[in-house]
Formats: structure tokens, C-alpha cells, sequence
């Protein structure tokens, strides 16, 4: 009982302090999930973006002679985008072989390129490629052909010796066109090329095959390197910063396409037999269908003069008899002419790299020319 004027007692309602101290260490422990939510939509949209115009890691058949799948040339297997070099979707069939774009000719006759990167050539579109340029020249002139082109990045010589017995089996071909670089002509294709190397025996080069890396014996073992591949074959952006990292690291290095002039300059076999080896080596085991195109350096600037590897390969067709031609004097006339260049593109440094359209096209127009013999028979 309180008496009148005493303080009165204030009594609190009894609280729960163990939920309320939990209150603001649930808003703190959750904070970042906004975040969280932003990183995850932000390269969601990254990764549909760039799909657009870069794949994920794709995987074309290896140039194996004995495991290589059988492609009727009707069915496009592989689809590769990418922006590194120009703007390109490049289209492959189920036996690595690019796509020209053009209807196939029904009991047409067959033409085959062999090259590396510049016959897989996915800088430019399949209706760009030298193949698809050669094909609509030659069907122009009355001659129903069909162009079967064969291009594996970073490979040489060997791999056209391996791959051609099969390929010219399966498609029996008029002509077989290798397009050779600088590097052909150097000591790579005997100890620095891709999966297949060469060495002589009796006079010619024979391929030999280059050992793998072991794969997994268990293929559920999960591994690093297994878990990255997943993870580059189905994220473009994964694979994007995984090539530009490469890129970053590879870039004191000249890269395939750069040769320097003096290529040949550290070569331990004389230019001039492997000039010999390799001309005598591919016209055999083409059953003398071939017809080689050089593809040198040819930039902004400077006379390009003719380089010692070109010419020693000059001499050694001559000496074979076999046709060969350089695309120097073309790509010259095209840089003089219009000021245009056979090479590079609007993203990359000009007249350095890859063909580009303008040089599949002249590339084509060569080829085209030296089928034009006067022993040719006249179109059907």
C-alpha cells in the first residue's frame, strides 16, 4: 500500500534476452546474401552474354589415323564461336573436318586440304574459308567438286603424312592441297609439332606419333585437372579468362603465326633437305595429287622479300616436279594495290596472325589457278 506523495514502483514485464540478443546476429550472420545474390546474377548474365560470340572449351578429334570418326559430310557436329580473332561461328563435322557452307554436289569430284590452324581457320565464317571460296570458283567453271578441308591447331607435317592414307582412302580425292608455313620449314616438325613429329627412313619422312599423358585409369577418380575441364568446357566465361590468362602468360613468346624472318636460321637439318624431305614426302603419300601453297609473312610494312624457306621450298617442288606457288606476290599486290592485308584483323594488330576473308579468298584464287593446266580435262 502506497501512501499519498511516495514514489510509485515501476515493476518491467519480464523479457526474453536470449531471443533478443540472436535478433541482430541473424541480420549480420545473413548481410552478405544480397550480395552474394548480385556476384551470382551478374556473371549469370555474363556468362549468356558472352555465349553469343565465345564457346566453352570444345574438343575437335584429335588427328588419329585409327580412332578417327566416320563423317558422311551432311551433319554438322562441332559449333565454336569466338571473338579473339575477328568475329566467327566456325562448324565442324563429326571427323574435324570445317564446314564450307555450301549444298554438297551429289557424285561430285573430291578436293582436300590439309593445314593447321589456318586450314581450321575459326577466325572467319564457314563461307569465308579458303575450301568454300575454292568450291564455288571451281563449280562456277562447270566443275562439280566438293572440298573436304582438314585443319588441327598447332600441328605440322607429321600430321598430314598421318592423316592422309586414311582421308585419301575415305574420300578419294583429284587433288590434295597442304597450305605450308614458315615453321614447316624448320626444325618443329621433327621434335616441336603437336601429337605428331617426323624422322627419315629411307629417303622420306615417316610420322611418329607423340606419347599422350596418360589418362586416368579410373575414370570416376575426380582430379583437378578433370574438375578444370568440366568447368572450361561448360562456362564460356571460365573459358574466356582461362585463354586470356594464357595469353597474358604466353606473350613473351612469338606465337605460331609470328614467325620471325630468320626461322630457319637455328635449324640443325639443312633447309634445303628439309625443303627435299618434305615436298618428295607429302607428293608420295598424296599417290602425287599435291598441290602446296606457301603462306609466308606478309605485314604493314617493309619489301618481304622472299625468305630462304620459301625459296629452298620453290626448288624442291621444280626438282619434283610437283605444283607449288607462294602467296607472296599476291599478298604483296593486295597490300600495294588496295592497302588491304591478307592477315589480322579489326581487333587485332593488322597484317599479323591468321588469314583473314581477304586471304582465304586469295588463297583460293591460287589454288584455283594452278588447277587451271592445259592437260585439265574440259568440265563435264
Amino acid at each position: 500500500m502506497t501512501t499519498p506523495g511516495s514514489p510509485v514502483l515501476q515493476v518491467a514485464e519480464p523479457t526474453d534476452s536470449k531471443n533478443d540478443s540472436r535478433r541482430p546476429m541473424r541480420r549480420a550472420k545473413f548481410r552478405w546474401l544480397p550480395a552474394l545474390a548480385g556476384i551470382v546474377v551478374a556473371l549469370g548474365l555474363a556468362e549468356m552474354g558472352l555465349r553469343l560470340i565465345f564457346s566453352p572449351l570444345v574438343y575437335l578429334p584429335a588427328p588419329d589415323p585409327d580412332n578417327l570418326p566416320i563423317s558422311t559430310g551432311s551433319a554438322t557436329q562441332y559449333t565454336i564461336r569466338q571473338y579473339r580473332e575477328g568475329f566467327a561461328v566456325s562448324h565442324y563435322f563429326a571427323d574435324g573436318a570445317r564446314e564450307t557452307g555450301n549444298p554438297p554436289i551429289s557424285n561430285g569430284v573430291n578436293y582436300l586440304i590439309f593445314g593447321n590452324s589456318f586450314v581450321e581457320a575459326r577466325q572467319v565464317p564457314d563461307k569465308e574459308t579458303m575450301g568454300s571460296v575454292l568450291e564455288r570458283i571451281e563449280r562456277r567453271n562447270g566443275y562439280p567438286i566438293n572440298v573436304r578441308q582438314y585443319g588441327w591447331d598447332g600441328t605440322s607435317t607429321g600430321t598430314y603424312l598421318a592423316m592422309m592414307p586414311v582421308l585419301t582412302a575415305r574420300w578419294h580425292p583429284d587433288k590434295v592441297i597442304v597450305i605450308i608455313t614458315p615453321f614447316e620449314l624448320t626444325d618443329r616438325p621433327f621434335s616441336g609439332a603437336w601429337n605428331w613429329t617426323v624422322r627419315t627412313n629411307n629417303g622420306l619422312l615417316e610420322p611418329v606419333k607423340v606419347n599422350s599423358p596418360r589418362p586416368n585409369s579410373n575414370p570416376r577418380t575426380i582430379t583437378v585437372k578433370r574438375v578444370g575441364t568440366y568447368i572450361l568446357s561448360h562456362s564460356a566465361l571460365a573459358f574466356a579468362v582461362f585463354t586470356r590468362i594464357k595469353e597474358i602468360r604466353a606473350a613473351r613468346h612469338a606465337s605460331d603465326a609470328d614467325v620471325p624472318e630468320d626461322a630457319n636460321a637455328s635449324s640443325k637439318v639443312p633447309l634445303l633437305e628439309i625443303a627435299r624431305l618434305t615436298v618428295k614426302s607429302l607428293d608420295a603419300a598424296s599417290n602425287h595429287k599435291l598441290i602446296l601453297v606457301y603462306v609466308p609473312e606478309v605485314d604493314a610494312a617493309g619489301d618481304n622479300r622472299t625468305d630462304k624457306g620459301e625459296r629452298a621450298l620453290l626448288d624442291a617442288c621444280d626438282e619434283f616436279r610437283v605444283d607449288c606457288v607462294s602467296a607472296r606476290s599476291a599478298m604483296l599486290a593486295l597490300r600495294r594495290t588496295h592497302d588491304e592485308l591478307a592477315r589480322g584483323f579489326e581487333n587485332t594488330l593488322i597484317g599479323t596472325g591468321h588469314l583473314n576473308a581477304l586471304g582465304h579468298r586469295l588463297i583460293a584464287q591460287l589454288i584455283a589457278e594452278q588447277l587451271q593446266s592445259p592437260n585439265r580435262q574440259p568440265p563435264l
